[in-house]
């Protein structure tokens, strides 16, 4: 975050530099015809993205899926597999039939490395990429660290409960 450099990836295809570096934002590129409306929103996004995320580090990952399965997020992340299709994920299915900004109930991460938290937007139809799902990630453990760590007494029990019921953390 704030542009110093931690780690060089993998090249990945659609990546306008070279090397994947954690101080951009990363394509991972399924549809070719995209291209130039993603390149045409590269430069705002990764400024867009590196503030927010410098600003607010407890915002793991800030990324977009489009119509046509492309991918781009900030920070990089070598994590990413191979057939990866955002389409397919929880974040842009939601978001695509709500057509709102939604809440995603917890789910892991396609790494499956992390439980995360997604707020997520659907980009207006008259967009350069319509049917694009912009999104942002807060991991679960930092959420159940951050609120159920206060020290409001040592006998009380706490739990975080999602609108359905599910107890996504307790102390």
């Amino acid at each position: 975050p704030g542009g110093r450099h931690v780690k060089l990836l993998d090249h990945r295809d659609g990546y306008p530099d070279g090397p994947v570096t954690f101080r951009l934002p990363q394509i991972k590129l399924r549809d070719k015809a995209e291209l130039p409306a993603l390149t045409s929103h590269w430069q705002n996004f990764s400024r867009e993205a590196q503030a927010l995320h410098a600003s607010h580090p407890e915002l793991k990952w800030l990324y977009a899926g489009t119509r046509g399965g492309n991918f781009l997020v900030f920070p990089a992340s070598p994590m990413i597999p191979a057939e990866f299709d955002p389409r397919t994920r929880p974040w842009y299915k939601t978001t695509q039939s709500a057509r709102r900004l939604s809440w995603i109930t917890p789910y892991y991460t396609a790494g499956g490395n992390d439980f995360v938290l997604t707020l997520a937007q659907p980009l207006p139809a008259h967009s350069a990429l319509p049917g694009a799902v912009v999104a942002v990630d807060v991991t679960m453990s930092d959420i159940v660290d951050n609120l159920l760590s206060t020290p409001y007494c040592d006998q009380c029990m706490f739990y975080l409960v999602n609108s359905k019921g599910e107890v996504l953390g307790k102390r």
